[in-house]
């Protein structure tokens, strides 16, 4: 498959995506980044580039996670709002020191709540608490 039509797969997937599914997406993402930035860290030599990229990632991932929480949902939001700062808050002491022990902690909320997501989007009991 060319690099333009996947492109397109990739967009069409998000385009067509129910709000449960783009929120499992998202914690994919976060799971799959920090998963390269251990590879990075790990390798010999270390690739920081690499690291500091998909770190940024990460971030950027959480910030939009943030954003998106609907706050008049009630208490879920507001508990996956401190968790979301928290793991904000690591990602970039993370990225900050090259140390991926502060990132560990955020590969296992996200590995849990992707898994709680997906257990919720098969039996359709979604509710609004992001966007």
């Amino acid at each position: 498959m060319s690099s333009a039509a996947l492109s397109a797969y990739r967009q069409n997937s998000i385009d067509t995506a129910s709000p449960g599914r783009l929120i499992v997406m998202l914690y994919d993402g976060v799971v799959t980044a920090l998963d390269k930035t251990t590879s990075a860290l790990e390798a010999a030599p270390k690739d920081i580039e690499i690291a500091h990229e998909e770190l940024t990632r990460c971030q950027d991932i959480v910030l939009e996670l943030m954003q998106a929480l609907n706050h008049d949902a009630g208490e879920m939001a507001v508990r996956l709002a401190t968790l979301y700062e928290y793991c904000h808050h690591q990602l970039v002491q993370a990225n900050a020191t090259k140390d991926i022990s502060h990132a560990q902690p955020v590969r296992a909320i996200f590995a849990d709540l992707r898994d709680a997501w997906t257990s919720i989007n098969e039996t359709g009991s979604v509710e609004r608490v992001s966007a």
